[in-house]
């Protein structure tokens, strides 16, 4: 996982040269300098599957990436979509479980899970 957010973070550098963006890149390469780097060619930063623990409970998800990198357009082609899916039944239950709090003064409903 902490290669692919380098990954993503080095990406980011490249397109924008952002000063908070390389800033950011170059603390989390020396928080990451222990890490093993994987050879070129190997995994992808398109798709990673991270597993958290929350409360307690093993949750196992796969992430996708989808770039627009070709893009002719500046804006469109810095345009990133990232999606997260439960990658096991278990993490369909835990995510269909979990019905977030309404913020303080809000007007909206909160979900309600699907059986």
């Amino acid at each position: 996982m902490a290669q692919a957010g380098l990954t993503a973070l080095r990406n980011a550098a490249a397109d924008t040269g952002g000063k908070e963006v390389l800033g950011l890149l170059r603390q989390a390469e020396a928080h990451a300098q222990h890490l093993a780097v994987p050879e070129p060619g190997t995994g992808s930063s398109l798709v990673a599957c991270p597993v958290f623990q929350l409360n307690g409970q093993t949750v196992r998800t796969i992430s996708a990436v989808m770039r627009f990198d070709t893009a002719v357009e500046v804006t469109t082609s810095q345009l990133r979509i990232e999606l997260m899916f439960p990658a096991d039944d278990a993490a369909e239950a835990f995510f269909r479980g979990h019905v977030p709090a309404r913020p303080p003064g809000g007007s909206g409903t909160a979900p309600v899970p699907q059986s």
